[in-house]
């Protein structure tokens, strides 16, 4: 979260800084700049004269706007970059000062083969207290499904249709009973 207002925060004073670069353009250039392409036009006369008072203001100031665009795009890019690094440094800083479930994890692989029928991880669990002797809290197995990919798919579709049959909002409260099902069906007979 620190990192996310720090962004905003930077934004917000880069806006500024913008803006008040703009400002001493202003007032120590040329004060044309604050009302250039603004003016309300009027009779056809009026407007003869506005449009050809601004081509040449536009002309005359057209150096301020281009170096104006230039110097701000190049120092945006490079407070873009500085504070990217300042923002990585914070965040190694936070994280070396606080302690994670990162901090505590450990990557285990070339395993050997098993079924998804066994109890795999309490196997490995125990395998690992009795060689660190610390008391492991939990393990996950990241297993290879790729030649049932299919059937698993397909299992995990026919549970998520049967828990959406059982918790079916009905009304302003959840009904979970097989009544649900019937007033979705009928309300798909309407539409």
């Amino acid at each position: 979260m620190m990192l996310h207002f720090n962004f905003q925060a930077i934004c917000a004073a880069w806006a500024f800084v913008v803006a008040l670069v703009w400002l001493f353009f202003c007032i120590f250039v040329d004060d044309a700049l604050y009302v250039l392409g603004t003016r309300k036009f009027g009779t056809p006369r009026e407007n003869c004269h506005l449009v050809s008072w601004g081509y040449e203001t536009q002309q005359r100031l057209m150096w301020t706007k281009v170096g104006f665009t230039y110097w701000v795009y190049l120092l945006s890019f490079v407070a873009a970059m500085l504070h990217a690094i300042a923002q990585l440094r914070r965040f190694q800083a936070v994280d070396y000062e606080n302690k994670t479930m990162k901090d505590f994890a450990v990557l285990v692989d070339n395993l050997p083969t098993q079924s998804g029928d066994s109890r795999a991880e309490e196997d490995i669990k125990r395998a690992f207290e009795d060689v660190t002797g610390q008391r492991v809290v939990g393990v996950s197995i990241a297993w290879d499904y790729s030649d049932t990919q299919e059937d698993v798919q397909m299992a995990v579709a026919r549970e998520l249709r049967h828990q959406e049959d059982i918790w079916t909002p009905v009304g302003d409260h959840v009904q979970a009973t097989s009544g649900a099902k019937i007033g979705r069906a009928s309300c798909r007979e309407r539409v």
